[in-house]
């Protein structure tokens, strides 16, 4: 199965493991759940990320021979 650039939410405390099949994962309460249930909507926040964080990461993965997590399981 392929998992990749698809959203998990859940209230599982390891709903955060799907990160490993290139999923962005992430918990949210009973409450959330509920909103969801009822509407098929959430609202989530998404952080500004800097470019240059970015950018320092990617050198980072290349410089350590860090395999790519979306192509890795393929």
């Amino acid at each position: 199965m392929h998992y990749e650039l698809q959203v998990l939410l859940g209230t599982d405390s390891h709903t955060c493991t799907a990160g490993a099949f290139g999923q962005f994962a992430t918990g949210i309460g009973n409450t959330d759940a509920g909103f969801v249930l009822g509407t098929g909507k959430l609202l989530l926040k998404v952080w500004k990320i800097d470019p240059l964080f970015c950018i320092l990461i990617l050198i980072l993965y290349r410089v350590h021979e860090i395999p790519d997590l979306m192509t890795s399981h393929l």
